[in-house]
């Protein structure tokens, strides 16, 4: 830390170039040694879409990334077990909900945030980073909403243990839907109207998923996908006259 300091403040010209100080001592090799988790969580945030568009740690973690002091620079409550930590467990989602805020509003309407603000659950409901991981994050897929989804759906726990099922056959169908959606837009111009619509109700749906409705879901799945079908078969007829 001392090393890296000492550099900084020697080529840089002193804390005034500093640019930003929780990049210049967090991404030093030193950590590979001392500390990988540290070092191996840099290089997640660096690669990943957050970090590509320059969402940094201060704008989750709080803190000043304008001073080398290390106290100064971590500033207060930044453990993630400090309750007023802005990436303790249960205040994810309103750090998440900032950038992220059609997906917090429809989140907080469900029962994974009721299980989280509960407190005989003790703050056990899923959030944010269950499903999409915190610094390199993901969207859920076929591939990958089960396992997400058995954590606590399961036979084990009997806690609606068909969820997982349910929520990769809606996946599915989304896939499906995005497959017409392709084919009608190299239809070209005389589709994009109905192509507008369709993006439009597909990122309605894609909010909606953090209602975990999936009932809700299925039903506006349907229609997205009855509309969706019936504007493909209405193309390939049109092209067999």
């Amino acid at each position: 830390m001392w090393v890296l300091v000492v550099a900084v403040f020697a080529f840089g010209g002193g804390e005034e170039a500093v640019k930003d100080s929780c990049i210049a001592c967090h991404q030093s090799n030193d950590f590979l040694v001392t500390n990988k988790k540290l070092y191996t969580y840099f290089q997640d945030w660096r690669a990943s879409v957050h970090g590509q568009e320059d969402i940094g740690c201060m704008d989750c973690h709080g803190g000043d990334n304008k001073t080398m002091d290390k106290d100064q620079a971590h500033g207060k409550d930044m453990e993630t077990g400090t309750k007023a930590s802005a990436v303790n467990f249960e205040n994810i989602p309103k750090t998440c909900g900032h950038c992220h805020d059609d997906q917090l509003n429809a989140y907080v309407q469900s029962e994974h945030f009721q299980h989280l603000k509960k407190e005989e659950d003790e703050g056990r409901g899923p959030n944010c980073v269950t499903c999409h991981g915190s610094l390199n994050s993901r969207k859920l897929n076929v591939n990958t909403v089960a396992r997400v989804c058995e954590q606590c759906h399961n036979s084990e726990t009997d806690n609606h243990p068909q969820i997982p099922d349910q929520a990769t056959a809606l996946l599915n169908d989304f896939n499906t839907i995005n497959g017409y959606r392709r084919f009608i837009m190299r239809r070209g111009e005389d589709e994009r109207a109905f192509v507008s619509i369709l993006d439009k109700d597909l990122a309605a749906l894609s909010i909606d998923w953090h209602l975990f409705d999936l009932d809700r879901i299925g039903m506006q799945t349907e229609k997205i996908m009855k509309t969706t079908k019936e504007k493909r078969s209405a193309i390939l007829n049109k092209d067999k006259d």
